[in-house]
């Protein structure tokens, strides 16, 4: 194995805690941001698929600022962002206490319908049918928490932008029933 020149090591090691310090001056800067600046990180992560630093930097901001305006969306975003990173058990639960925490925020009806689209995309795939799985046997308790959550925002929300589709996966709910 070749020896490497003592310069050369000196270069190498001071290269190598140049680029840790500025990997870790990213970090300490949302260490001290403000709730603005953590809601625009995360939420440009978001945007970029990155869910888990947008989990990350979302639940630092609802945790740092629960009572700003920036951490009402975070808490709102992160439904989705659970959703999306595949964490559906996460999802619900945020949706969960965004309700109960905001009974009356406009936004009541984006949680309600994506509980109703968590739960929906829970039922029964067809890869249960090829496998042999008996349906009938098996409980449809996730088809309906889905249909009453699609149920609560058609009928308490219904010019709710989501209204439309939420009838529409209800009808196909009941009659895959």
């Amino acid at each position: 194995m070749p020896v490497m020149p003592r310069r050369s090591a000196l270069a190498l090691a001071i290269a190598l805690a140049a680029l840790t310090l500025l990997a870790g001056c990213g970090r300490n800067r949302l260490r001290n941001a403000n709730a603005k600046l953590l809601y625009d990180t995360a939420h440009k992560q978001m945007v970029q698929n990155d869910m888990t630093n947008a989990v990350k930097n979302y639940e630092q901001l609802t945790s740092r600022f629960p009572f700003t305006t920036e951490a009402r969306q975070a808490r709102l975003d992160l439904i989705y962002v659970y959703y999306r990173k595949g964490d559906k058990d996460a999802a619900v639960d945020a949706a969960d206490e965004f309700l109960r925490e905001e009974p009356t925020n406009s936004s009541d009806d984006y949680a309600q319908y994506m509980k109703g689209l968590i739960y929906f995309e829970r039922t029964p795939v067809s890869i249960e049918r090829f496998l042999g799985v008996d349906m009938a046997r098996k409980p449809p308790v996730d088809a309906l928490k889905s249909i009453a959550a699609f149920n609560i925002v058609v009928s308490q929300y219904p010019r709710s932008q989501y209204a439309h589709d939420a009838l529409h996966r209800l009808i196909y709910e009941r009659n895959r029933l």
